[in-house]
């Protein structure tokens, strides 16, 4: 069932609140475990300090939008994304006892994708979109995508993004297409993780209209 949600930029005020949603909505993907290989699962605080310091940094960015999807009935925030014209600077900082070597082989491999496909292009960039587990598949992401989109102005330019495989669906109801992929062999690193085959994430480009008005549109699903 649908779930009505109200659309809004975030403050300084719902980073707390954003950042636990974010660490929620991670859990399940089994590259999150990899990259804070020290953290309990029940125990989000080091990711969430971490998130909330990226917010924070995130929002001083010139040309970066964060948005949140609240309940209409509750006025509980559901769900944030973000998004932002051209390319972001790289995390000023690495959180405390994370899997360095994996974490930054993924930033690297993922920037070099985004200069293969996007480089010298004036684009945005879709950053994240993440809800809470118990309201997912209620058209929460539907919702935060169709503002972001707009919001960002999709129509006029590129749009790269780069997405775990359980989010590939959704991007693609709204004119996404694969440009390319990552496939990291979970068996190079150690611990309880190994045996667990290739992850794959994928990168994804939405085109904008052209003058015809042939191209992608934004639109809800």
């Amino acid at each position: 069932m649908t779930l009505a949600v109200e659309i809004s930029a975030t403050s300084e005020t719902d980073f707390p609140a954003l950042a636990h949603i974010a660490s929620r909505a991670m859990e399940v993907d089994l590259i999150h475990r990899i990259m804070y290989p020290s953290s309990d699962r029940l125990d989000t605080t080091l990711p969430e300090q971490f998130i909330t310091a990226e917010l924070r940094r995130a929002v001083l960015e010139a040309h970066a939008h964060t948005f949140k999807a609240t309940a209409s009935h509750s006025g509980r925030i559901v769900g944030p994304s973000n998004g932002q014209l051209a390319a972001g600077p790289s995390m000023a900082s690495f959180p405390p006892d994370c899997n360095l070597d994996f974490i930054q082989r993924l930033g690297r491999e993922f920037g070099d994708r985004h200069t293969k496909h996007m480089g010298g292009k004036e684009h945005a960039v879709w950053t994240s979109l993440m809800v809470l587990p118990e309201f997912q598949r209620r058209g929460i992401g539907s919702a935060l995508l169709t503002y972001g989109l707009e919001t960002l102005g999709a129509n006029k330019w590129p749009v790269w993004l780069v997405t775990q495989m359980r989010g590939r669906e959704l991007y693609r109801k709204f004119g996404f297409d694969d440009a390319d992929m990552l496939d990291i062999d979970l068996s190079e690193y150690a611990g309880p993780h190994r045996g667990f085959g290739s992850h794959r994430s994928m990168c994804m480009i939405r085109q904008p209209k052209d003058a015809t008005g042939a191209g992608s549109e934004v639109h809800s699903v």
